[in-house]
């Protein structure tokens, strides 16, 4: 049996400046009586962290205020770990696991009300921040997908109709000059698009939407390079050489 349960609870920097230490006091003491009535948890104590942040690109300092919370791990009333039941999700209305633990959103909720008074508004779980993470990747993937469609049906053919002009019109080198352009331009810009826009594809469907944000980067930088009026004008080139 794990004997302490300590958790985090972050602190806006903003607003925390604007209280004295009694009313945080008094925040942080009603926030521990509200979960041991709630759990049963025995409250220990808490620790404030102040001076602790990171670097962002700018250089610059920026503090992550936060109290680390403690409590014993036992309820005395009804003689057994607390921790154990807190850790079942349970099952939601479709009679599946939810994604977030409903007693650490009922936390996040305690807390939300025991500093309301304080000025302090509740933050964005990490579940939610994903969630919009996810969305806003749909509606990119989306948009990304209904534009380029047809910018990859242009060129999908591309590569077997340059080689098939270059074998017709060998005797012209005027002709021959400006296929290879043409598939110079297919090699170097058009295929490093479709194989990003692919790629693109790929960590969408498997969630990975860290890389999908990287990856399209990558992409808006290629798609950059080469236009869709570029990719027609290619077309009407190739036209021009009949057999």
């Amino acid at each position: 049996m794990n004997l302490v349960f300590e958790h985090v609870l972050v602190l806006s920097k903003d607003q925390l400046t604007t209280c004295n230490k009694k009313g945080v006091r008094d925040a942080i003491n009603d926030y521990m009586k509200q979960v041991r009535d709630e759990w049963g948890f025995e409250p220990m104590g808490y620790r404030m962290h102040l001076d602790e942040g990171h670097y962002n690109k700018q250089g610059k300092f920026v503090a992550n205020p936060h109290a680390h919370i403690y409590f014993f791990n036992y309820d005395f009333e009804k003689k057994r770990s607390p921790l154990r039941d807190l850790m079942i999700k349970g099952k939601n209305d479709k009679g599946k696991s939810p994604a977030l633990n409903p007693h650490f959103v009922k936390m996040q909720d305690i807390a939300a009300e025991s500093f309301r008074k304080l000025g302090f508004r509740r933050g964005i779980s990490k579940g939610e921040k994903n969630k919009k993470h996810q969305e806003k990747a749909e509606f990119v993937l989306s948009k990304t997908i209904k534009r380029y469609k047809s910018i990859k049906r242009l060129v999908q053919n591309l590569d077997s109709e340059i080689v098939k002009k270059k074998l017709i019109r060998t005797e012209k080198k005027k002709d021959i000059e400006q296929l290879e352009d043409l598939e110079r331009m297919h090699k170097q810009q058009i295929q490093p698009m479709i194989n990003a826009f692919e790629n693109l594809e790929r960590l969408y469907e498997s969630k990975q939407i860290d890389k999908f944000e990287e990856e399209l980067e990558n992409f808006k930088a290629l798609q950059e390079k080469i236009t869709e009026k570029d990719l027609k004008k290619s077309g009407r080139k190739l036209k021009k050489f009949k057999p």
